[in-house]
Protein backbone atom coordinates (compact mmCIF):
# COMPACT_ATOMS: atom_id res chain seq x y z
CA UNK A 1 0.00 0.00 0.00
CA UNK A 2 1.34 3.38 -1.00
CA UNK A 3 1.52 6.05 1.56
CA UNK A 4 0.63 9.54 0.54
CA UNK A 5 2.58 11.20 3.31
CA UNK A 6 5.02 13.90 2.16
CA UNK A 7 8.74 13.22 2.26
CA UNK A 8 10.64 14.56 5.18
CA UNK A 9 12.60 17.79 4.83
CA UNK A 10 15.89 15.94 5.19
CA UNK A 11 15.16 13.62 2.25
CA UNK A 12 14.05 16.53 0.04
CA UNK A 13 17.27 18.43 0.86
CA UNK A 14 19.30 15.31 0.07
CA UNK A 15 17.62 15.07 -3.34
CA UNK A 16 18.34 18.73 -4.08
CA UNK A 17 21.98 18.32 -3.03
CA UNK A 18 22.38 15.25 -5.23
CA UNK A 19 20.82 17.08 -8.16
CA UNK A 20 23.12 20.08 -7.62
CA UNK A 21 26.18 17.82 -7.46
CA UNK A 22 25.12 15.96 -10.59
CA UNK A 23 24.58 19.21 -12.51
CA UNK A 24 27.93 20.60 -11.36
CA UNK A 25 29.69 17.44 -12.57
CA UNK A 26 27.91 17.59 -15.92
CA UNK A 27 28.69 21.26 -16.49
CA UNK A 28 32.28 21.01 -15.29
CA UNK A 29 32.94 18.70 -18.22
CA UNK A 30 31.78 21.37 -20.66
CA UNK A 31 34.30 23.93 -21.79
CA UNK A 32 33.29 27.40 -22.84
CA UNK A 33 36.69 28.39 -24.22
CA UNK A 34 37.09 28.47 -28.01
CA UNK A 35 38.78 25.61 -29.80
CA UNK A 36 42.57 25.99 -30.04
CA UNK A 37 43.87 26.97 -33.46
CA UNK A 38 47.56 26.72 -34.19
CA UNK A 39 49.19 29.90 -35.40
CA UNK A 40 50.45 29.91 -38.96
CA UNK A 41 54.10 29.02 -39.33
CA UNK A 42 56.38 31.34 -41.29
CA UNK A 43 57.40 28.59 -43.70
CA UNK A 44 56.36 27.89 -47.29
CA UNK A 45 53.51 25.47 -47.92
CA UNK A 46 55.59 23.18 -50.12
CA UNK A 47 59.25 22.63 -50.88
CA UNK A 48 59.03 24.01 -54.43
CA UNK A 49 58.23 27.50 -53.20
CA UNK A 50 61.01 27.30 -50.60
CA UNK A 51 63.82 28.17 -53.00
CA UNK A 52 63.55 31.92 -53.46
CA UNK A 53 66.29 34.04 -54.99
CA UNK A 54 68.52 35.60 -52.34
CA UNK A 55 67.74 39.11 -53.58
CA UNK A 56 64.22 38.84 -52.17
CA UNK A 57 65.42 38.54 -48.56
CA UNK A 58 66.11 41.50 -46.33
CA UNK A 59 69.64 40.30 -45.59
CA UNK A 60 71.82 38.85 -48.34
CA UNK A 61 74.27 36.34 -46.88
CA UNK A 62 77.31 35.47 -48.99
CA UNK A 63 79.13 32.17 -48.77
CA UNK A 64 82.83 32.32 -48.00
CA UNK A 65 85.38 31.12 -50.55
CA UNK A 66 85.89 27.86 -48.63
CA UNK A 67 82.13 27.25 -48.49
CA UNK A 68 81.81 27.98 -52.22
CA UNK A 69 84.63 25.53 -52.98
CA UNK A 70 83.07 22.81 -50.82
CA UNK A 71 79.64 23.34 -52.38
CA UNK A 72 81.15 23.18 -55.88
CA UNK A 73 83.03 20.01 -54.97
CA UNK A 74 79.97 18.27 -53.52
CA UNK A 75 77.54 19.46 -56.18
CA UNK A 76 79.08 20.33 -59.56
CA UNK A 77 75.72 21.47 -61.02
CA UNK A 78 75.35 24.20 -58.39
CA UNK A 79 72.06 23.19 -56.77
CA UNK A 80 73.72 22.75 -53.38
CA UNK A 81 74.99 26.33 -53.46
CA UNK A 82 71.46 27.60 -54.10
CA UNK A 83 70.11 25.53 -51.21
CA UNK A 84 72.89 26.70 -48.88
CA UNK A 85 72.30 30.32 -49.86
CA UNK A 86 68.56 29.92 -49.27
CA UNK A 87 69.12 28.21 -45.92
CA UNK A 88 71.44 30.94 -44.70
CA UNK A 89 69.19 33.71 -45.97
CA UNK A 90 65.96 32.42 -44.46
CA UNK A 91 67.30 31.00 -41.18
CA UNK A 92 65.58 33.12 -38.52
CA UNK A 93 68.12 32.35 -35.78
CA UNK A 94 71.02 33.21 -38.07
CA UNK A 95 69.32 36.45 -39.10
CA UNK A 96 68.84 37.47 -35.46
CA UNK A 97 72.49 36.73 -34.75
CA UNK A 98 73.67 38.77 -37.76
CA UNK A 99 71.48 41.71 -36.80
CA UNK A 100 72.77 41.54 -33.23
CA UNK A 101 69.35 40.97 -31.73
CA UNK A 102 70.33 38.34 -29.28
Amino acid sequence: MLMSTPLSKRIRNLGCCCLAMLLSLVFSGCSLIPEYQRPALPVPADQLSAVVPAGDASIAIALTADEEALAAELSPKGELRVLLQSALTFNRDFRVAVLGGG
